[in-house]
């Protein structure tokens, strides 16, 4: 979404008033905490800033220093930027006093260490002070036994020789007790530093263990798979829609490997694994998929790797744009053989619950697998496909701009910010089959009529013919009131 759109939509949801400038526009728009006003860059959308009130000053440091991160704003719109900020307002704030504390903290501590350096150079110079006082009494001792005799003179320097080299001696073993003292000191502190670094890394892998034990693992299969001259069949990336489980709003993604998303709507984050299968004819599976915080709703046309079954070496054909109830055709580079994939649907399976913290009985497991895995084969679609500004009519459609499946185009409208293109292909209300768009025709899978049919040329008190040209000349209602 460009930059003008974004602004447009949330002014339409919040009732923001806008100030443009040269180079930024202001959003100002009030909230239980008082007005906010963000400042958007019109250079580049990225550059976001909040400006709060005076009470709420650590709050809006807090979410500047967040914003100043590329990564946090890079799957995230402006409108889920502010609701980031609404939803976790508290949480900011203790955030930021935390940070202040852990500043004081250093600030402390540095202090301390530098009163213990003092004191270590305090007691150095009390040790060259006493070194200096013993060698000035060497010198007199010296000066006054000149006079006597040279045994005398010999043995009163042994003495004081051998007391000065003693005196010297402790000194030095009790300079070296204090340097072990404290080298003792500063490899407990490493230590302990050491078995606080050990047991938060083994936190982070028991929480990385978690969350892969609460992921849901999802099994997706294609029915009616119709391969032509097709060995092997591949889809490297997942391209589909979820929804969230929080506020059941729908989200793109492409899945390579893993991919980690937020809602655009209530900034839930959502993780998904996908782990490609080989598709051949023994073997309709797609892969398995592991969802956490969403549910996915339906496929997205996709990319596949396909290899030749006519040649020898394995030769890989790429089939893009791949999607239910279409027949893609592509040529084999070597051998120029047709080849050709049909499928009807995709469907996804539940095939392992939460096993961890988050542990689900069996009953709300049924309730899972039946409301929030999508459009199950077979069953009617809510509702039986009415919505509310079509209540007659029992049909879904997928949208070709999109690829997007909405109830009717008011719903897609209402959902999206394009406009919406003829749909091709509809699904049927009753069976929940997909099939291509053919007006006033029964579904090719159940044969109900999705729509309302006309059988008879009377009016029948509303429910036959209401069109006054084709209507029967028999019936007083084509000429009433003209």
């Amino acid at each position: 979404m460009d930059w003008q759109k974004q602004v447009n939509v949330f002014q339409r949801r919040m009732g923001a008033n806008i100030i443009n400038a040269n180079s930024e526009v202001f959003l100002v728009c009030a909230s239980d905490f008082g007005d906010i006003c963000m400042i958007v860059s019109k250079i580049d959308i990225h550059k976001i800033s909040f400006v709060l009130s005076d009470e709420h000053k650590d709050v809006e440091e807090e979410i500047n220093t967040l914003l100043l991160d590329h990564s946090f704003l890079e799957h995230r719109t402006l409108l889920s930027v502010y609701n980031y900020l609404i939803y976790n307002w508290d949480r900011l704030a203790k955030d930021h006093e935390q940070r202040e504390r852990e500043k004081g903290d250093t600030i402390t501590k540095t202090e301390e260490n530098i009163n213990v350096e003092k004191k270590d150079d305090a007691k150095d110079y009390e040790s060259i002070a006493k070194r200096s006082s013993l060698s000035e009494k060497l010198k007199k001792l010296d000066i006054t036994d000149q006079d006597s005799s040279f045994t005398k003179a010999k043995d009163t320097q042994y003495l004081t020789k051998k007391v000065s080299l003693g005196t010297l001696n402790g000194e030095l073993q009790n300079d070296l007790h204090e340097i072990k003292e404290q080298d003792t000191d500063t490899d407990g502190d490493e230590n302990d530093n050491e078995d606080e670094d050990d047991t938060a890394f083994g936190d982070q892998n028991t929480t990385k263990t978690e969350e892969e034990e609460d992921m849901v693992m999802i099994c997706s299969e294609l029915t009616g798979l119709n391969m032509v001259n097709i060995g092997l069949m591949r889809f490297p990336t997942l391209k589909l829609v979820v929804k969230c489980s929080r506020c059941r709003y729908g989200t793109e993604c492409s899945v390579q490997k893993k991919f980690t998303g937020v809602c655009s709507r209530c900034t839930f984050n959502f993780v998904l694994q996908w782990k490609m299968g080989d598709i051949h004819a023994h073997s309709t599976r797609a892969g398995t998929l592991r969802a956490l915080g969403c549910v996915p709703l339906d496929l997205l046309p996709l990319n596949a790797q396909c290899t030749c079954l006519e040649c020898v070496d394995e030769v890989i054909v790429l089939i893009n744009g791949l999607s239910s109830a279409q027949k893609m055709t592509k040529f084999c580079v070597h051998c120029t053989k047709n080849l050709s994939v049909e499928f009807q649907t995709a469907d996804f399976h539940l095939l392992k619950l939460r096993t961890g913290s988050q542990k689900v009985n069996t009953k709300s497991a049924k309730k899972f697998s039946k409301q929030n895995l999508g459009i199950v084969r077979g069953k009617p679609l809510p509702n039986n496909g009415a919505c509310a500004h079509y209540r007659k009519s029992h049909r879904w459609f997928r949208f070709s701009c999109c690829n997007r499946i909405y109830p009717c185009c008011e719903c897609h409208d209402m959902d999206q910010d394009h406009p919406h293109e003829q749909a091709n292909r509809i699904i049927c209300g009753f069976c929940s089959m997909e099939s291509l768009y053919t007006p006033s025709k029964p579904c090719p899978h159940c044969g109900n009529f999705t729509t309302r049919q006309q059988l008879s040329a009377f009016w029948e008190g509303g429910k036959g013919m209401r069109d006054r040209v084709r209507m029967s000349r028999k019936d007083p209602r084509k000429y009433k009131r003209l």
